[in-house]
Order: structure tokens, then C-alpha cells, then sequence
């Protein structure tokens, strides 16, 4: 059974479908197979094809890992280090990283490594960082080559050595690993222990730039503006300043902000070799450990104001504009309103509804629906025939009425009634189509988000079915989309309002280490 669902997640032999490999693990995993606790556990911890419950996570994580499997193992140590489903606990994470360390797992000997030079007190360890972090580096682990690379540049748990740290940084680099390659550019740059090559920091640099690392960057960028290593060429650096800029170089702005306002200044040299990224490694990774990949959703534009908004804006003020500020604000104020209108009109349900719709038939019956509801982690569905047309909806509520007796039962009601009246053995056995909400109250794909949210607020239901010109369902929008949706609005305003007001801060010094371990 495992192996089925191995095979049905990444769409082997058949489509893939996480929620039906989900499914699979959380069976094989009840019967003791820990190849797939270890699996039910990552699907729980990453919510794919179920609904993320990291505590209940921990829980197979531990099933697997008391039986010696070592990413389970891991896995463990990883919720015990970031604090989820349990609470943070370092020496609890030290102890799960050590177990999958010790059978040669290379992600955990380097999260070890990480947790034995960051943490504070008597756990920290710059001596058992550095063994451990050598450990995975021999097996070719990016980052920690990298790290270890700096230990030994900076003499940090064993005796400095440029010439060692030259050759980590190398191995490091040569997998293509960007920020062992703008490490090895700042080494030759500043001549750390070797000898200064500036042509070799520019092609280290650039190697590292050309794959979106900022801190590379801005440092080509710096070279080309004093012509050192390659010819000066102004306009090149502003392209390279830009460039990391764009991917939040803090000094690169500033430098961007010199140039605007022509003020010539000397721009400043990074003088610290940079950490492994975890944060945007995590981005990047595909599932090294776990193997998912989350469906993403058409990515909607965000609601600003556009040159439409601002001048239907302006023809609200009927007479001639001499600008104030606090006439532009109140310019703005429309503008953006007119935006936000433009925003829940223009959204439509096509966009945001969820696909492919789990659907149950009339024919079933109710005890059949409600495991149906369970293994799905959902709490209705539409009821539809086999050639998709919508028939009713199913929910909850109905099955709840059905037993509890109450029109709109809450909890506990339902204990109340079941106190007082047992359940009858066969009220479940009786079909879904004669409980469920015949009229179901569906929306084209064209339908506006406006228009959707006044249904659900008005109706007062949960979930509306999509349907296309044939009246064949093809989505749905539950009040969670809607949410998210909403959510990704005001995010998307008020960071844009957030990066406009912005202000200069003080240059960061980076460090080496962010982030400790892999997500599992």
C-alpha cells in the first residue's frame, strides 16, 4: 500500500494525486508500516492532499523514529527545532538530529552542525559543529561545504586555515551553489589567506550573480564602478546595482538612492563572507526529503491603483487641481478605492475556485458520505451525477440534523439529543439525496468575487459549486478561497504602501548562519 501511493504521488504508472496518496499512507501507516508514518507524517507537516495538522504530524514522525528510521528521525528533530506541532526545544531537536546523523544522513549531520554553532549556553559547540558539518560535506552537502568553508576561514572550532576554506568553498562552488561562490569571490577579492586576484573574485562573482545572488551582485557592480578586475563601466555597475537591488540588497539600494540624487560617494565593500540561505533554498527546493509539490493557483495581480483609477478619480474633484499634499492624498484615497472596486469586480470565480471538485453521488449513503467527509478533512461537497451535473449539496449540517434532530444543531445540541435519545442503528443507511440540499446554489465561472461574497454573506453557506454552460460542475469556491483571496488583497496593498515608505536603514552585517535544518 505504501508503494502505492509512492506511486501515486508522483504519477507513475498512473496521475499522480496527492490527496489519494495521502490517503494511502494514512492506511499503511495505521497497520505499522513506517515506511509510510514517515510519509503520512511529511503529507500532515506540508498539508498535501490533507489538511496540515503538524501536531498530529509529530505523532507518526515519532512512530517512525522510535523504530530507528532515520529521516523520521530527522523530520523529528526538525518540528522539535522550529517549534511545531510541539514546543521548541533545542536539546530535544540535538538529540533527533544526532540519531538520523549517526546512520549517515547527510541533511541531519548538517543540521546538527547548524544547531551546534548557533545555540546558546552549554549546548554550543563550535568544535561539534565543525564534525559534524565535515561529516556532510563529504557527502558532497552544499551548504554544509560551505559552512565548514567558513569555520575554517574564520578559525571557529579548528585551527584557521585559508587554504582549507579555499578548497570547501571550491567544492562548494563547482555544484554551482551561488553563495560559495560569492564567498570565494570576497576571499580573492580581499585576499583572505591567499593570494588578492581581482579577475578571479569578478569571475566568481559574476558566476554567482548570473544565478540571482544579491550579495554578487552588488559586489560586481562595486567592481565594474572602480574598474577594478574589468574595465570601469558606470552604466554596468547601475545594471548590477539594480539587479540586487531588485533581489534586497540592502547596500545596493542605498548605492541606487547616491546615484539618484548625484551624490557621488565611494561605494562600501562587503566585508563578510555570506551564509547558506536557507530560507530561499527552501523556496527553491523540490521536496528533497518529502517529494510534494503544492498546486499553485493562477497567481492573481494585486489591486493598485492604475492611471484609469487616477484620472476617474480626478474628474470626482470637478474643478482645476493645484496639487497639495493634501490634495494628493485625498487623490489617492479615490484612486484606490476605485481600484478596490475594479479589484472585486474583475476577480472572477474561474480564478479563484478549487480544482478537481470532490464530489459524492446521490446514490450513497450517509454513513458512506460522512467517512467520505473524514478522510477527506472536509465538511460538504456537492452531490452530483456521473456525467457532473449538480444535483445538491451535502453538509455537516445535514448529517448532524439528521441525528440531532435541530434545524441548525451545534455541538452541543447534538451531545444533548444523543444523551437523550440513542442513535437509531440505520438513521445513517438512508441515501444522500433524501437529506441534502436539493437547490444548490451554484455560480458560473464568470461570476465576480463581488458577487460571491454578497451570496455566501446573504445565504449563509459555505461552499458554492462552479459550474460551466452545460451546468457541468467544474470547481468550487469555499469560504476559505475567499479568505485567501481577501488575504492576498490586503497583503499585496499594504506591502506595496510598505515598500513606498520605506526608509534607509542602517547597513547589515551578514552573518553565516540563518536557518539550521532542511524542511523535512
Amino acid at each position: 500500500m505504501y508503494v502505492l501511493g509512492y506511486l501515486t504521488l508522483q504519477g507513475k504508472g498512473t496521475r499522480a494525486n496527492a490527496t489519494a496518496a495521502a490517503q494511502l499512507f494514512r492506511k499503511a501507516a495505521k497497520k505499522g508500516d513506517v515506511r509510510a508514518q514517515t510519509a503520512w507524517g511529511k503529507a500532515l507537516a506540508q498539508g498535501e492532499g490533507v489538511r496540515r495538522d503538524y501536531r498530529e504530524a509529530v505523532t507518526w514522525f515519532r512512530k517512525a523514529a522510535e523504530e530507528g528510521i532515520a529521516i523520521a528521525q530527522y523530520n523529528l528533530g526538525y518540528m522539535y527545532a522550529h517549534g511545531r506541532g510541539v514546543q521548541k526545544n533545542e536539546a530535544s531537536a540535538i538529540e533527533w538530529f544526532t540519531k538520523a546523523a549517526q546512520q549517515g544522513l547527510a541533511d541531519a549531520q548538517y543540521s546538527l552542525g547548524w544547531m551546534y554553532a548557533n545555540c546558546k549556553g552549554e549546548l554550543q559547540s563550535d568544535t561539534q559543529a565543525v564534525h559534524w558539518l565535515e561529516k556532510a560535506a563529504e557527502q558532497e552537502h552544499v551548504k554544509a561545504q560551505n559552512n565548514l568553508a567558513y569555520m575554517y576561514a574564520e578559525g571557529k572550532g579548528v585551527a584557521q586555515s585559508p587554504d582549507k576554506a579555499l578548497a570547501w568553498y571550491k567544492r562548494a562552488a563547482d555544484q554551482s551553489y551561488p553563495v560559495a561562490q560569492y564567498n570565494l569571490g570576497v576571499m580573492y577579492e580581499q585576499g583572505r589567506g591567499i593570494a588578492q586576484d581581482y579577475e578571479q573574485a569578478v569571475k566568481w562573482y559574476r558566476m554567482a550573480a548570473e544565478q540571482n545572488e544579491p550579495s554578487a551582485q552588488y559586489s560586481l557592480g562595486v567592481l565594474y564602478d572602480q574598474g577594478t578586475g574589468v574595465p570601469a563601466n558606470h552604466q554596468e555597475a547601475v545594471q548590477w546595482y539594480r539587479l540586487a537591488a531588485k533581489n534586497g540588497d540592502p547596500d545596493a539600494k542605498k548605492e541606487l538612492r547616491a546615484i539618484e540624487r548625484s551624490r557621488p560617494r565611494p561605494a562600501p565593500v562587503k566585508q563578510n563572507l555570506k551564509k547558506s540561505d536557507k530560507k530561499k533554498g527552501e523556496k527553491q527546493k523540490k521536496g528533497k526529503e518529502w517529494g510534494m509539490r503544492r498546486t499553485e493557483k493562477p497567481r492573481i495581480p494585486p489591486a493598485m491603483p492604475d492611471d484609469s483609477d487616477v484620472m476617474k478619480a480626478m474628474r470626482e474633484f470637478g474643478s482645476f487641481l493645484d496639487i497639495t499634499p493634501d490634495d494628493f492624498r485625498e487623490l489617492y484615497t479615490k484612486a484606490y478605492a476605485e481600484a478596490r472596486a475594479r479589484f472585486f469586480e474583475e476577480r472572477t470565480a474561474a480564478q479563484i475556485m478549487s480544482t478537481p471538485v470532490l464530489s459524492i453521488r446521490p446514490s450513497m449513503t450517509c454513513a458512506d458520505a460522512v467517512r467520505f467527509f473524514d478522510e477527506h478533512n472536509i465538511s460538504g461537497a456537492p452531490v452530483a451525477l456521473e456525467d457532473g451535473q449538480i444535483v445538491g449539496v451535502l453538509s455537516e449540517t445535514d448529517i448532524a440534523r439528521l441525528v440531532g434532530g435541530t434545524r441548525r444543531p451545534s455541538p452541543m445540541h447534538l451531545l444533548k439529543a444523543v444523551l437523550e435519545k440513542p442513535i437509531e442503528p440505520n438513521a445513517l443507511s438512508v441515501p444522500v439525496d433524501t437529506i441534502m440540499t436539493k437547490e444548490a446554489i451554484c455560480v458560473q465561472k464568470e461570476t465576480s468575487l463581488a458577487a460571491m461574497l454578497d451570496i455566501i454573506h446573504t445565504k449563509a453557506i459555505n461552499r458554492l459549486p462552479v459550474i460551466d454552460a452545460d451546468k457541468k460542475l467544474v470547481g468550487i469556491v469555499s469560504r476559505t478561497d475567499l479568505l485567501n483571496t481577501l488575504g492576498f488583497f490586503w497583503w499585496t496593498t499594504s506591502k506595496k504602501c510598505a515598500e513606498a515608505a520605506r526608509v534607509p536603514h542602517a547597513q547589515a552585517h551578514p552573518k553565516f548562519f540563518s536557518h539550521g535544518s532542511e524542511r523535512p
